[in-house]
């Protein structure tokens, strides 16, 4: 489903009034929320012959992911486990939340010594979080630890690219990419004539 598609779908499901609170309440941009929804669910996904889209009732992420933001069941259970996540409008609020979350995180533990932890190994690494002074680097880290937590800190520190952690080691560009495009469906074309 091509983007404008998945646009249309958020339009026309009523979703983008949704978008757009949730952006308000947690001062993230609505483009993003978008783009994430985009990257996590394709918007909705495959739509069931009942009308009703595969995130309602099918978790992704090898069963973790939940709802259209894919939200995480091993890192947010309690939400996860009200069944909110088989709603849009819920979903998106928490995703909102969760952006929210790591970006003031990030913020919050400037020059902080942070662990992290390999899943497979359980081997810990340390790192001292950089204070973030560019917005646009903050809102891109922020986004990336949406997808792969501290690891996108981590790599920053080790010289790497933001997204090396994240799946596809694209996640917060293809985020941002994506975010231009919905920015640019959401603003309506000027009708003024210039003379």
């Amino acid at each position: 489903m091509t983007l404008r598609a998945q646009f249309q779908r958020a339009e026309k499901e009523g979703w983008l009034a949704a978008f757009r609170a949730a952006a308000e309440r947690y001062e993230v941009r609505a483009e993003v929320l978008l783009g994430i929804a985009s990257r996590e669910s394709d918007m909705g996904g495959a739509q069931l012959p009942s009308g009703a889209y595969r995130w309602l009732t099918m978790p992704g992420d090898g069963g973790h992911g939940f709802g259209l933001m894919q939200i995480d069941g091993r890192s947010f259970p309690d939400w996860v486990e009200t069944g909110a996540w088989q709603q849009a409008s819920p979903g998106i609020f928490q995703g909102a939340a969760i952006l929210a979350a790591k970006r003031h995180g990030l913020v919050r533990r400037a020059e902080q010594t942070i662990a992290v932890t390999d899943r497979k190994s359980h081997r810990a690494y340390l790192f001292k979080m950089p204070t973030f002074t560019d917005p646009a680097v903050l809102e891109r880290v922020a986004i990336s630890s949406y997808n792969a937590g501290d690891w996108a800190p981590y790599h920053l520190t080790k010289g790497r690219d933001i997204d090396f952690g994240t799946t596809g080691k694209d996640y917060s560009r293809d985020v941002l990419g994506r975010a231009e495009l919905f920015r640019a469906l959401m603003t309506p074309m000027s009708t003024e004539v210039r003379l």
